[in-house]
């Protein structure tokens, strides 16, 4: 017997004393508790004994009489107990349930342990007695913990709306900083752009006289000159992409979006352009607003699409955006009834990095009518290898290559082969599935992927890849512009409803398989498709962050150029 712990509580008479404060309330006669004392036992518990775990069956009570017991759920610590009387097991009994926590020992205990079980072994006037005892002590229990629970909920509702007022504060601090930040951008530009046209000519004048007039200091202030161009030539540079950046300023965008979050979003991203860009959350409100502005661009999703013919009656010019982030294969028949939706964002919903980047990417790519290029998509300044696509003789070397490429940058190898295997994909539909004839009708879709294929110098494509330290970038251009809206689409539900058979039994494309895998693998594909032109696909891959994407949610981009 531990020395902190009463060694006197073993005897008999003690039981009986415990079970009538703990169990009985002091309600009950000396002779009935002798015979249920008989059943009850004290057990010693040193620091760090379980007591009961997480997950086993009980069907012991287990009353604490002496020390502390600790409550440990999912490897945290709930709860402390070390209140004389306080019960450890006994959900678990009422429930029949398995054992929500663990118990352990964080001092010296002793508990008396009493199975109810045991007492169908009694007289039946005691097994009445020890029932109602039982069911007071369980309704009391119960009683307590809907006590709590009500309070706990009182707490959280309280906790929560400081939560969200503390959220909206937070959300409005980071607009107004970055509308800080955008003004102090244009202030930067303007300065470089001073510099460029004031300083920097006088600066070569002067560079230029000196060079002439110090004998064997030719070389010397020919190199100066030489620097002095090139920081012209970046700084040039420079102030080309902050122009771009700020060229949406006669820009007009309704967002019609009900979901706060997605606001919030759509704000992040466009604050700072200069976009003439409002939000409106109902289908009245937006009508009001289209009836007394012109909007370049209208973004909504499948509960505001009759905007689109009202709209329309306007008069309106507007290009209009499906953006979703449900699963995609819920708006299929709204897409096929919609076809003014040229430009369909499909995203992962917990995907919100993406989201905020690639809004003001679409607006730009759509406001320009500039859609191709994956360094949209990247940092400034980030080196893209690029090379020439003649034939399938070159598949494995290409994608040899960009193995090379991820590995020399550590890509993990997780994600390189995701990215190799979409990288097959985008080239096998670059060589089989986008060349035409000249009406249009597929030219090599047909043959086995094993056969070997020379394009035509007409027919070559462009294979791409870079990283810019947060996405994986993978494109391939070809000069055909075959692959459609309605393509896309149908392909994609095939593959949702289980219906593809990706190639035939003689290897042969047709079945859309690859596509659907495309879009599976990668972060985010975008489809950019000039219509009997030129088509591009471009895969990004999130290299710090993959978010788990569920079978049924593809995300991607669709954009079609107007003509």
């Amino acid at each position: 017997m531990d020395k902190n712990i009463d060694s006197t509580r073993i005897d008999v008479t003690q039981i009986e004393a415990d079970l009538k404060k703990f169990l009985f309330r002091e309600a009950i006669e000396e002779v009935e508790v002798n015979h249920l004392a008989s059943l009850a036992v004290y057990k010693e518990y040193h620091p760090g004994d379980l007591i009961l775990a997480e997950g086993s069956t009980n069907d012991t009570l287990y009353f604490l009489v002496q020390g502390s017991v600790d409550v440990i759920h999912q490897g945290e610590k709930i709860a402390t107990l070390s209140t004389p009387g306080e019960i450890l097991g006994e959900m678990s009994l009422i429930t029949k349930k398995a054992c929500g926590a663990s118990n352990y020992a964080s001092s010296p205990c002793l508990l008396l342990l009493f199975q109810p079980s045991q007492v169908i072994h009694l007289p039946s006037h005691l097994q009445f007695i020890f029932t109602n005892a039982l069911n007071r002590l369980f309704l009391g229990i119960l009683a307590k913990r809907l006590s709590k629970t009500n309070e706990k909920a009182r707490l959280f509702e309280i906790a929560n709306r400081d939560l969200i007022a503390a959220n909206w504060a937070l959300e409005g601090a980071s607009l107004t900083r970055i509308d800080e930040l955008s003004t102090s951008q244009k202030t930067l530009v303007g300065s470089i752009q001073s510099i460029l046209k004031s300083r920097i000519p006088t600066v070569r004048e002067l560079s230029s006289q000196l060079s002439t007039q110090l004998e064997g200091g030719t070389q010397i202030w020919s190199s100066l000159q030489a620097e002095i161009n090139q920081v012209f030539s970046e700084f040039e540079d420079m102030c080309s992409l902050l122009n771009r950046e700020s060229s949406l300023e006669n820009t007009s965008i309704l967002l019609v979006e009900q979901d706060i979050n997605e606001q919030v979003n759509a704000k992040m991203s466009l604050i700072g352009t200069g976009v003439n860009f409002k939000v409106v959350g109902e289908l009245e409100a937006a009508k009001k607003i289209l009836q007394e502005n012109q909007f370049d661009v209208v973004c909504l999703n499948h509960s505001f699409v009759e905007l689109i013919a009202f709209a329309k009656d306007l008069g309106a010019k507007s290009q209009f955006v499906f953006v979703t982030s449900e699963p995609i294969s819920k708006h299929f028949s709204t897409l096929r009834k919609y076809p003014e939706f040229s430009t369909i964002l499909a995203r992962h919903p917990d995907d919100r990095s993406f989201t905020v980047k690639n809004i003001s990417t679409t607006i730009r790519k759509l406001s320009n009518n500039d859609l191709f290029g994956m360094e949209k998509y990247l940092s400034w300044g980030t080196k893209i290898t690029q090379s020439l696509v003649t034939g399938s003789d070159q598949r494995h070397e290409l994608v040899a290559n960009l193995e090379e490429f991820m590995k020399s940058i550590d890509i993990r190898s997780s994600l390189r082969g995701k990215a190799i295997r979409v990288a097959e994909e985008i080239l096998m539909n670059t060589i089989y599935d986008a060349p035409t004839n000249s009406d249009g009708r597929p030219k090599y879709n047909h043959l086995a992927r094993t056969q070997k294929i020379s394009l035509e110098p007409n027919e070559y494509a462009q294979f791409n890849y870079a990283c810019d330290g947060s996405l994986l970038a993978i494109s391939a251009v070809d000069p055909f512009g075959a692959l459609s809206r309605s393509t896309i689409l149908d392909h994609l539900e095939r593959c949702l409803n289980g219906q593809s058979l990706g190639e035939n039994s003689e290897g042969k494309g047709g079945g859309g398989n690859g596509l659907y895998q495309m879009i599976q693998s990668s972060s985010l594909t975008v489809y950019n498709v000039w219509p009997k032109r030129k088509t591009e696909v471009i895969a990004l891959f999130n290299i710090n962050h993959q978010v788990q994407k569920i079978s049924l949610h593809p995300a991607f981009q669709f954009f079609e150029m107007k003509t």
